[in-house]
């Protein structure tokens, strides 16, 4: 199973607005909600906080998004995509964008927010995960 080895983060700007895209490898859906409801109280003030999170947890898989108000389907749906198509696990995507007063239409938001993803994951580094189990073993043994 592949996963992001750390948290990350990354700026560009596209049209004027500007775009923070935060990464981080988690192992709950509590965590990634954790770290989303953070990088929110960090922007108050930004136009849309997006988010995106992929998390196995008890052999259960998590799997969610949002667009937090950008048109359906033009944010948080393809960085979802994103993740699936890196076929990697166990992380939590946010992008903050703040508007800087030129529309990009559904094509370039989707374009914008696909970029930002794709940025905060390689900046993070994709590992190979291995779940390791432990266990011991006792039994008597006469000499």
């Amino acid at each position: 199973m592949k996963t992001v080895a750390k948290e990350a983060e990354i700026k560009f700007e596209e049209r004027k607005s500007k775009y923070i895209g935060y990464i981080k490898p988690v192992n709950t859906k509590k965590g990634a909600e954790k770290f989303i409801k953070k990088i929110k109280e960090k922007h108050l003030d930004a136009t849309h906080n997006v988010s995106a999170y992929k998390v196995i947890e008890n052999e259960r898989e998590y799997f969610k998004f949002s667009d937090d108000g950008e048109p359906q389907n033009t944010a948080g749906k393809p960085i979802a995509e994103l993740i699936n198509l890196m076929e990697v696990n166990n992380l939590v995507i946010v992008v903050t964008r703040y508007f800087g007063g030129i529309k990009l239409g559904a094509g370039g938001l989707i374009r914008s927010y696909v970029k930002a993803g794709k940025l905060a994951i390689i900046e993070s580094g994709i590992i190979e995960y291995k779940e390791k189990i432990e266990f011991m073993i006792e039994f008597e043994y006469n000499l």
